[in-house]
């Protein structure tokens, strides 16, 4: 199950930024995890187990005190449509608020600023041209993505994957002509 951004926040007490990985949920009034778990397990089809999760998390959020921003699922939509090349002051300016506000929200309710969230928008969007094979030349994919040379997306990318886009771009060619796909077989 995926959350959009921000979306979790209401289902906690705490704010996000306090989380550093969830690895347990205990049962308890405010998370009754042992009766989901009992109507798991009396469905059979995936399908029947996601509505029942589904419920559970409906009811509650029904019951969640906690609201988000009313402009900050429109700002994340933003930064997502721009693929994360977008100057967070401009979208504030944009928005009409305040830098630091946003700042404030984005660490309450994502967990991490709004910088750094473009930033992951903008290496998923290359990760997945990247991923589509149809790079002709680093450099210029750069430049197309906003970096301001092929050093910072290099440095950029390798930060967040854990190796270059060359090494990424490589190990996706391998796959490509492992599995058999046409256009890559020669």
């Amino acid at each position: 199950m995926r959350f959009n951004a921000a979306g979790v926040y209401r289902f906690f007490n705490k704010d996000i930024s306090s989380f550093n990985k969830i690895s347990s949920i205990e049962n308890s009034s405010d998370w009754p995890i042992d009766s989901l778990y009992s109507g798991l397990e009396k469905t059979k089809k995936v399908k029947d187990k996601m509505k029942t999760l589904e419920l559970f998390l409906l009811e509650k959020l029904k019951h969640s005190k906690k609201r988000n921003s009313p402009w900050i699922f429109e700002f994340i939509g933003r930064i997502k449509e721009e693929k994360g090349n977008i100057n967070i002051q401009d979208l504030c300016e944009e928005f009409n608020i305040d830098i630091r506000h946003v700042q404030r929200r984005f660490k309450i309710e994502l967990g991490l600023s709004p910088k750094l969230y473009s930033r992951l928008i903008r290496i998923q969007d290359s990760k997945k041209t990247l991923s589509s094979l149809l790079v002709n030349s680093l450099t210029s994919f750069s430049y197309d993505k906003g970096f301001f040379d092929q050093s910072h997306f290099i440095n950029e990318f390798k930060h967040f994957m854990k190796e270059t886009p060359k090494e990424y771009l490589h190990k996706k060619f391998l796959q490509a002509k492992k599995f058999s796909f046409k256009k890559y077989k020669k």
